[in-house]
């Protein structure tokens, strides 16, 4: 009977902290938020952990960040993508 529950315990911990890795796949925003565009407005791709973490040095850079994560979430569409941000997207986004 101990072992069930051990097992159950390590099972439903195994779940929180998987669940917790794919939560915070963004990492997290400066107010310590999610970096998750469905759940936080100011999801940016620029926020450490993120696909431009370390890469936006300007103003425009940040700007541009927040059309690059909601591309990648697929929350906006290319047509939808501002056409001055196309330099910070990898190649293969480039092209479609």
């Amino acid at each position: 009977m101990k072992r069930i529950h051990i097992v159950g315990i390590v099972f439903y911990a195994l779940v929180i902290v998987a669940g917790l890795a794919l939560l915070l796949h963004n990492g997290l925003d400066d107010e310590l938020k999610p970096n998750i565009p469905l759940i936080n407005e100011r999801a940016n791709a620029c926020y450490g952990g993120a696909s431009l973490s370390g890469a936006c040095v300007s103003e425009e850079d940040w700007i541009c960040g927040w059309s690059v994560i909601r591309l990648e979430d697929g929350l906006m569409s290319r047509e939808e993508f501002p056409e001055e941000c196309v330099t910070l997207l990898p190649s293969d986004e480039m092209s479609s």
